[in-house]
């Protein structure tokens, strides 16, 4: 009688502790979302996260925009970075930065069309991944998207970009820069910086401030962009 009640005791035991460690594992945190995939014809965010999409057999590169801040009255300069490795024609988003909104994430496919249309290089057996390094809680605009057609193209072509120039304008299928909300500000934080130059759309000319200590050049299309920051 006594050698059951042990084994009953036993049994229950090993099963408390069984349930007890499967539920510690069930609700160990996840890890934290990296890279979300992005439809290329129309973008959206995917549930399905890839752990580690990017390795040593692809390139990368590294060049800037201009943020502003919901004050709007400060902002700051965003590391953009990007990386392209053989893969399926797919586009990977780092939201990790706190870059969740639709504006940006719609611009990237823009984007590379136009470094496609510029370097005659398809990227339909190409993985693009884009990741924006800033202090900000909501990254969102187009703002970027010139600045970062610039920096995929350098890549392809296996060029450097100036990275003591800035750029802020938005991207247009046609390749065409056009204007921007923020420039003043934008403007500022490139010269607190310590850029050297910073390229604005060239329809907002008149809009530079007085008083500037950095260069501020106007362009008008992705040609222009290119010829000044790629080398």
């Amino acid at each position: 009688m006594k050698l059951i009640k042990f084994t009953a005791i036993l049994i229950s035991v090993l099963l408390f502790e069984s349930f007890f460690i499967i539920g510690i594992k069930l609700t160990q945190p996840e890890e934290q979302i990296k890279y979300v995939y992005l439809q290329k014809q129309q973008p959206q965010v995917i549930q399905k996260i890839i752990k580690c999409p990017f390795n040593k057999s692809g390139k990368e590169i590294t060049t800037y925009g201009v943020g502003v801040h919901d004050d709007n009255k400060t902002g700051e300069l965003i590391d953009i970075h990007l990386k392209v490795k053989q893969g399926e024609g797919r586009i990977y988003f780092d939201t990790s930065s706190h870059a969740f909104g639709n504006s940006i994430q719609n611009s990237i496919p823009l984007v590379i069309y136009n470094a496609e249309k510029q370097t005659n290089i398809s990227l339909k057996n190409e993985d693009i991944f884009v990741s924006l390094d800033s202090i900000s809680h909501d990254i969102d605009g187009t703002s970027a998207s010139a600045t970062m057609a610039v920096g995929l193209i350098a890549l392809l072509e296996n060029k450097k970009v100036n990275n003591s120039i800035v750029m802020t304008g938005s991207l247009t299928r046609t390749g065409k820069i056009t204007q921007i909300e923020g420039l003043e500000i934008k403007i500022k934080v490139a010269e607190q910086k310590g850029m050297e130059e910073i390229l604005i759309p060239k329809q907002q000319c008149k809009e530079i401030p007085e008083n500037v200590s950095i260069n501020v050049e106007c362009v008008n299309s992705i040609e222009e962009a290119m010829q000044k920051m790629i080398y």
